[in-house]
């Protein structure tokens, strides 16, 4: 959305609205830059947003304030994807050049500061992290739990595309049964439900049909 509505307003402007610094430039710049982590770390998308100076992807280390721990955790997350700049090619290039301002760049650095303390204390042993349970690797686990077990189910406005050629009544037994695994509390599906299913259900009747099964309503949409 981003994307389609900067690109729509602000065409080939340097900034999110304009040829000129705005509001919306200096609340969107700190989401960047979490997204440029987490997302890359965490999620293991391809590359959207970088420090991509001259062709060169720059490297980045935290503030020595940090700890002594800084110079063995060097963040470069690569170049931007093809994929991704095809894309967004407002947004690729509209991150780096907003870290050619000093203070945008500082702003980064805290950011990334953080980002990079947590990984760098997830990889310590138990007995040396002063944190009492580990950052990433609980999250890292469970979206890969997310993805072996529902099968990647991919929401797509009103129809839901199923990766691994799964029929819906297959997809709700699988998003049904990692549910199940993960909190330890059974599921009754009855066939009528997924009989009800087809490839061109919404997915909010989807969604709405499993919740109400286990006594939740579902959120409006």
């Amino acid at each position: 959305w981003l994307e389609d509505y900067s690109s729509q307003h602000a065409g080939q402007s340097a900034y999110l609205c304009g040829n000129f610094l705005s509001i919306a430039d200096l609340t969107w710049f700190p989401t960047a830059v979490f997204m440029e982590f987490l997302l890359v770390h965490v999620a293991e998308w391809p590359v959207l947003f970088a420090d991509v100076q001259n062709g060169q992807t720059q490297d980045f280390f935290a503030d020595a304030s940090w700890g002594d721990w800084v110079q063995l955790e060097k963040w470069n997350p690569g170049p931007v994807s093809e994929k991704m700049a095809r894309r967004f090619p407002k947004l690729s290039t509209w991150y780096p050049k907003l870290l050619q301002i000093d203070q945008f760049r500082k702003v980064r650095g805290e950011i990334l500061g953080f980002w990079l303390r947590e990984r760098h204390f997830d990889g310590l042993d138990a007995d040396q992290d002063p944190r009492p349970r580990k950052r990433f690797p609980p999250i890292k686990k469970a979206i890969g739990f997310a993805v072996d077990n529902a099968k990647r189910m991919l929401w797509m406005s009103s129809t839901i595309e199923l990766v691994a050629d799964l029929t819906p009544r297959q997809a709700v037994r699988e998003a049904v049964g990692a549910i199940e695994v993960s909190s330890g509390v059974q599921i009754w599906t009855p066939p009528k439900t997924a009989k009800t299913l087809s490839a061109s259900t919404p997915p909010q009747q989807i969604a709405g049909s499993s919740l109400a099964q286990v006594g939740m309503r579902p959120t409006p949409y």
